[in-house]
C-alpha cells in the first residue's frame, strides 16, 4: 500500500537497523577503528542538522521572503539536533581510543599536551559538549515552534521576534559549531592546529544542508 515515497522511510529505517547490527559486529571485532568510523558518521549527520539551522537563521537575518517555500524542509532537518545529542553518547565510551590527550601518562610526558590540559581534559570536554547541544537544541526548538505556530495564527510579530533571535543566535551558532568541531575532530591530533578549521566545517554544513534541501 502507498507509493514509493510513502514506503521510503520504512525502508530507510530497516536499512538503519541492519547497518546498526553490522556496525556492532565490527565494534566487537575492532573497537578502536569502530569509534573512528562512528565519529566520522556522527560528524557528517551533525553538520547536516546544523546546516539546516544555519539555513533557517540566515533566511530570517536577510529577511528573504522566498525562503518560506523551502524553509519547512530545513526546519525539519535542524530538528534532528537533539537526536544527534543522543548519538553523541557512544563517543564518550571511545574517548581513550579517539583522543590521545585523555591518557594521563601521555599528558605527563608531553610538554604541549601538559600546557593544553587546562582545555583538553575529559571533564571540561564533556561540559563544553553539553553546552553546545543545549544551544543548538534551544535554537532549533524556538525557530521550529514559533514557525509552526505562525502557520496556525497569522501573526507577523512572530517573524520580527525570530529575526531578533537570529541576530544573536547566529553568533552563538558560529562559536559553538567552531569550538564543537575543534573539540571533536581537530583535537584528535592535538599537536596540529588550524585557525580556519571551524570555518571549513561551517562551509561544509551549509553546502550539505542546501544540497539535501534541493534533493528533498
Amino acid at each position: 500500500k502507498g507509493g514509493l515515497l510513502e514506503r521510503l522511510p520504512k525502508y530507510c529505517f530497516l536499512i538503519g537497523i541492519v547497518s546498526l547490527v553490522v556496525s556492532l559486529l565490527f565494534y566487537f571485532k575492532d573497537s578502536h577503528h569502530f569509534f573512528y568510523s562512528y565519529l566520522t558518521a556522527f560528524v557528517f549527520f551533525l553538520t547536516l542538522s546544523l546546516g539546516g539551522l544555519f539555513f533557517v537563521m540566515i533566511l530570517y537575518l536577510t529577511r528573504a521572503g522566498w525562503g518560506v517555500v523551502v524553509r519547512r524542509i530545513a526546519e525539519h532537518i535542524m530538528k534532528n539536533v537533539w537526536v544527534m545529542g543522543l548519538f553523541f553518547i557512544p563517543i564518550l565510551f571511545g574517548l581513550h581510543d579517539l583522543y590521545h590527550w585523555t591518557h594521563p601518562h601521555a599528558v605527563a610526558t608531553d610538554h604541549l599536551l601538559y600546557h593544553k590540559s587546562g582545555f583538553l581534559n575529559v571533564v571540561f570536554f564533556l561540559i563544553r559538549a553539553i553546552v553546545y547541544f543545549l544551544i543548538w537544541i534551544w535554537l532549533s526548538s524556538v525557530f521550529f515552534r514559533k514557525s509552526t505556530f505562525q502557520d496556525q495564527f497569522d501573526n507577523k510579530e512572530i517573524t520580527y521576534q525570530l529575526q531578533k533571535i537570529a541576530s544573536f543566535g547566529m553568533l552563538l551558532y558560529a562559536l559553538s559549531q567552531s569550538f564543537g568541531f575543534i573539540d571533536w575532530v581537530m583535537s584528535i591530533t592535538p599537536h596540529w592546529f588550524s585557525t580556519i578549521f571551524g570555518v571549513y566545517f561551517f562551509a561544509g554544513s551549509a553546502v550539505v544542508s542546501i544540497a539535501s534541501i534541493i534533493l528533498i
